[in-house]
């Protein structure tokens, strides 16, 4: 924004380059692009369903789960797997977003 702050230029005085390489190599996990994640996902009419849904699937497993509601993955397709190219759908999109 063009707009200067006094204390956002006495940390530029104070972080060395060596101090932002450091803190990248510590922290190279954070930075790097995951290519393909495996992910599962259910898409509910309400929250109580989506609540107790996650409640079992907690306790349980979400496989289980979903066996038990007879529900199915939105990326039972991929058999859970989804690659970047695979970004049509939001969903696919969210994913990378998740941690």
């Amino acid at each position: 924004h063009g707009e200067r702050s006094p204390h956002v230029e006495a940390l530029k005085r104070k972080i060395t380059h060596s101090d932002i390489t450091a803190f990248y190599v510590k922290n190279k996990a954070d930075f790097k692009h995951k290519s393909r994640v495996t992910a599962s996902g259910v898409l509910f009419s309400t929250s109580q369903a989506a609540t107790t849904f996650k409640q079992l699937a907690q306790a349980t497993s979400i496989k289980n789960a979903l066996k038990q509601y007879a529900l199915k993955s939105i990326f039972a397709d991929t058999q859970g797997k989804v690659t970047r190219k695979q970004n049509s759908q939001w969903a696919h999109q969210v994913v990378f977003s998740l941690k």
